[in-house]
């Protein structure tokens, strides 16, 4: 049944990101999911996005609830996670060359 669901959920998103572009400028277009966001998140490991999502809670209640600036935290964990995809390239690189670890 992929082929059936991989065409139910084109024609959803197609459906949606019409949707979406038609309601440019209105208060609700946030609220409708986009099919690119889906397509790349389907791709990521859990870790990844269980941390996005806590991490955005924390941004929305910081920023929301507190009523608190942006913090610079956000900087500082956007650095953790491209350094940590710049290290899985370099270990996969040595990896590959057969660089012992001990």
């Amino acid at each position: 049944m992929a082929k059936e669901w991989a065409m139910g959920s084109a024609f959803l998103f197609a459906v949606l990101t019409v949707l979406r572009t038609r309601a440019a400028g209105k208060r609700w277009q946030a609220y409708i999911p986009g099919g690119i966001a889906v397509a790349v998140g389907m791709y990521n490991v859990p870790s990844f996005t269980l941390a996005r999502a806590i991490g955005g809670l924390l941004n929305w209640y910081w920023r929301s609830v507190l009523k608190r600036k942006d913090t610079p935290l956000i900087i500082l964990a956007s650095g953790f996670i491209l350094g940590e995809g710049l290290l899985s390239i370099a270990n996969l690189i040595m990896q590959s060359s057969g660089v012992p670890h001990s």
